[in-house]
């Protein structure tokens, strides 16, 4: 182990015992209970079309690549958390870089790493063995750094891996490979300007990797191929500021933002790679607790991400619970293992869906972009109003872009439905569709200058059910 004092002077401790680490101050109960919410089952799906090649392919049930790394449980050691805790005693108050240079194991004793701290690996294979305690950033501490590491916790149990407790500042975990854990959440985050970058979780199925409680955190290059249910990241209410680019889910899906009872701000998901499995959202927006407590997430950008669903998988990018002020953008969804709906705003507030290409979303009430009033999509019943569908590409699906309320006779009505109402489709692409835009319930909607010439059925409406429409200018109809 090598110790570097960032200060003048190495204060040298005599002490052989463990130090009193600073407590961490959060309500366990609430966090270890994330789970995903409740969702509709799926409708009969239709046989899909060829999908295209690609370096990931599926195996009927989930997808594989044939360079994935499998778990693995390396040989333990006898060096334990003491003499780690001691390195940390040595450097004091000004802090400095430790570099371990073998193996180590946390036999008994959470070690909490202080302020002004850099832990790292003389090389990324050098394993910590997380046994009976884990690795904590301690309260208050700032300007702390993990990195060069490969964390494997198959003896840790019901304990989280690694804690960034509350009112920490500039934590940074960096080129870190996670391995075999099964406890309540791999990483959580409570503090603020967290970087996670370069991370892997590699059988760590049954829980969130990484679960963010705290503001201004960054979620960079991080990966799984697990297969599993669980999204590789959970964000949490009451937080702002969260940016989660670059990462790749494949087996698992990438984003659940699906919990707290207060609202989160300026959420950005910008190129990501997700490979979705059965029953799963590719990522899901939607504030609030439970089925009663709404907590819309404000200010959402979805940009420049690539989404393939597996077979059964639900949604790509679900916009839901009246999330406001969101910017879908750019993103490529396919659909064809699946057949469900690519691209679902059910229900928001001030929505643009601009630029993306959708396809295969061929079940029969499904389709590519839908802009939808929903009973159970947002703690209660929702609607959509100012949605802006525009520039889209879709194809080869049963329905291209379409309006409309999701199960009318639903008893969470309590027989009074909601339309969603000023709606925009302009300027889209449709082709080898069942029906290029189909308007089924909705109040206040503009079909203009589309491209639906080339579709069985060019463009739908249900008169009785829709209410101030307007349809000019577009190539096919009438």
């Amino acid at each position: 182990m090598i110790v570097q004092n960032f200060g003048n002077a190495l204060e040298q401790s005599s002490k052989n015992e463990l130090g009193e680490p600073e407590p961490v101050t959060f309500e366990r109960s609430n966090i270890s209970t994330v789970i995903p919410s409740p969702v509709p089952e799926n409708s009969a799906i239709s046989s899909p079309p060829e999908v295209k090649k690609s370096d990931i392919k599926s195996s009927g049930l989930n997808y594989y690549s044939t360079d994935v790394q499998q778990a693995t449980v390396k040989e333990n050691v006898m060096v334990d958390e003491t003499f780690l805790i001691s390195a940390i005693n040595a450097l004091g108050a000004t802090g400095g870089q430790i570099v371990l240079e073998s193996n180590l194991s946390i036999m008994k004793y959470d070690v909490y790493i202080p302020s002004n701290i850099v832990l790292s690996g003389a090389n990324p294979n050098i394993t910590i063995f997380l046994v009976g305690g884990n690795i904590r950033v301690a309260t208050r501490a700032v300007n702390v750094t993990l990195k060069d590491l490969t964390i494997d916790a198959s003896g840790l149990g019901e304990h989280y891996c690694f804690v960034d407790a509350q009112n920490t500042t500039n934590v940074i975990l960096n080129n870190i490979d996670f391995y075999n854990y099964d406890g309540p959440g791999c990483l959580l985050v409570m503090g603020d300007q967290v970087v996670l970058n370069n991370l892997s979780f590699t059988n760590v199925t049954e829980r969130f990797p990484i679960q963010i409680f705290g503001s201004n955190v960054t979620v960079r290059d991080c990966n799984s191929n697990d297969n599993s249910s669980w999204a590789l990241i959970a964000v949490g209410g009451g937080i702002s500021d969260i940016t989660i680019v670059g990462n790749s889910a494949v087996n698992r899906p990438l984003l659940n933002a699906n919990y707290g009872s207060v609202s989160t701000k300026n959420l950005s998901i910008e190129n990501n790679t997700v490979y979705f499995p059965n029953g799963t959202y590719g990522l899901l927006v939607m504030g609030g607790m439970g089925y009663s407590v709404q907590a819309p997430y404000q200010n959402v950008t979805v940009k420049g991400n690539f989404l393939r669903a597996g077979p059964g998988g639900w949604n790509a990018i679900a916009i839901y619970g009246l999330t406001t002020d969101a910017l879908v953008m750019n993103n490529t969804v396919d659909m064809s293992l699946s057949g469900h709906n690519g691209i679902g705003i059910s229900s928001g507030i001030n929505v643009t869906v601009m630029g993306n290409v959708v396809f295969g979303c061929t079940e029969l009430t499904e389709g590519g972009i839908e802009v939808e009033s929903n009973p159970m999509h947002n703690r209660n019943v929702g609607f959509s109003e100012d949605v802006t569908v525009v520039d889209n590409t879709v194809y080869n699906s049963s329905w291209g872009v379409y309006v409309r309320v999701m199960c009318p006779d639903h008893p969470n009505w309590n027989g009074t439905i909601l339309l969603s109402k000023n709606i925009l489709i302009e300027n889209n692409f449709i082709f080898d569709c069942g029906v290029g835009v189909n308007l089924l319930y909705g109040d206040s909607i503009i079909v203009r200058n589309n491209s639906i010439a080339s579709n069985v059925v060019p463009f739908a409406v249900n008169i009785a059910e829709v209410f101030n429409f307007t349809v000019t200018g577009n190539l096919g109809y009438p």
